[in-house]
């Protein structure tokens, strides 16, 4: 859920500049904008079905139709395009989902909810569709030990897996176990090895390691990038990184995402180098993780002070483009202060980032929680916004560049 800032720091950090935050932008188009009626505040990444089709995930926050929150579709149909609802939830098979869907094989849809279910502490859930439309299935309800789900599945030969914030948090495994299917707890973390892992779970294809990261936690309690392996058969997890809560960032509350180098790379909430005269922690960073010699390095790419953006959320994650770039969002800052999307070059020389729109101008949407996807086709970027829209209930967006 997106913080609130003081209006202090907000002044402080908006009035520094990037030297090509103010560059012109591509355009912004509002597909959808979300009302009280039919229930809003999305805050995942969406999927994009072919090239005319986005599901997607909406809190219900608020709502009146939809309390719980919902699935949704939206379809492209030449002239515009079309809502439609496939699930909404009941309270008691989930409520409150705050991330993207991971798809099946079947073309199945997996998701999480961080409320709701017998003991309101998530529930896990397939949505399948059939000749009667769109069915929704509870495959966990999740208990105390495992509770509140914040992070995307990620869908591995038929398990899936995932991480939760109760307690210090966990990380799971799901099996299908007939027409069960059975919860194994791989990690529990302790607070010393991180806590709160609000982003899902990568796995790495060629080793077989699956990365994360804790928000919170770790030898600075600002948070880790862990690995989670099982040598000789049993799980373990082992810290990459400890951020130090100053110019290497603070807070990461984004999944990863790998090149095909073997590096790492994601956002921290806060931290970061704002230059002289900047007495607070910074407004975050864009990282990247690299092994030389056996030992992991992290490095800066970009601190964000204001204009440019502040506070990336990037939920599901950064998006690595067809064109080598990193795109993302962050959930303030930007020409109105209600965030921006942004494309940052990894290559060739020293990043460079670019605002490709700031949110706020009225009915645009604003404070995108969730990051962004791309089409391969066009380049075309899709996301969404919390909240702002024509209705202040959160919108679904494209970028064309």
């Amino acid at each position: 859920m997106m913080r609130s800032i003081c209006l202090g720091m907000a002044a402080l950090l908006g009035g520094a500049l990037a030297g090509n935050a103010a560059a012109a932008a591509p355009t912004e188009t509002v597909l959808y904008s979300f009302d009280t009626i039919g229930g809003g505040f999305p805050g995942g990444d969406l999927l994009l079905q072919g090239s005319g089709t986005l599901i997607g995930t909406a809190s219900g926050l608020g709502s009146n139709a939809s309390p719980y929150g919902q699935v949704f579709m939206l379809k492209s149909s030449g002239k515009g395009w079309t809502f439609k609802r496939l699930h909404a939830f009941d309270g008691q098979d989930g409520a409150t989902p705050m991330r993207g869907l991971t798809a099946g094989a079947t073309g199945s849809f997996y998701g999480t909810t961080s409320e709701g279910g017998a003991s309101n502490k998530g529930t896990v859930f397939e949505l399948t569709k059939g000749a009667q439309g769109w069915t929704e299935t509870v495959l966990a309800d999740l208990q105390a030990k495992d509770a509140t789900p914040e992070g995307r599945l990620l869908l591995y030969k038929s398990a899936l897996y995932g991480t939760t914030v109760g307690g210090n948090g966990s990380a799971f495994k799901l099996v299908a176990d007939g027409r069960n299917w059975k919860s194994t707890i791989l990690e529990t973390f302790s607070g010393d090895d991180g806590k709160n892992p609000l982003g899902g779970l990568i796995r790495d294809p060629r080793t077989g390691v699956f990365y994360g990261t804790t928000e919170m936690g770790g030898v600075n309690a600002c948070g880790n990038v862990f690995a989670l392996a099982k040598p000789g058969g049993k799980w373990k997890e082992t810290t990459l990184y400890s951020f130090r809560c100053g110019k290497d960032g603070a807070d990461p509350e984004s999944s990863l995402v790998e090149d095909s180098s073997g590096a790492l790379y994601g956002t921290t909430y806060y931290g970061g180098n704002l230059g002289a005269g900047h007495a607070n922690s910074g407004a975050g960073t864009v990282f990247k993780l690299g092994r030389k010699t056996g030992k992991w390095t992290e490095t800066v790419l970009y601190s964000f002070v204001g204009n440019d953006g502040e506070f990336p959320e990037d939920a599901d994650g950064l998006l690595l483009g067809k064109d080598g770039a990193l795109y993302g969002t962050t959930s303030e800052g930007g020409e109105y202060d209600r965030g921006i999307a942004f494309r940052l070059t990894i290559a060739g020389g020293a990043p460079q980032e670019t605002v490709l729109h700031s949110f706020g101008a009225y009915g645009d949407g604003e404070y995108p929680e969730g990051g962004v996807i791309q089409d391969a086709k066009s380049g075309t970027l899709y996301g969404t916004t919390f909240s702002g829209g024509a209705y202040g209930y959160g919108a679904v967006w494209k970028i064309v560049p």
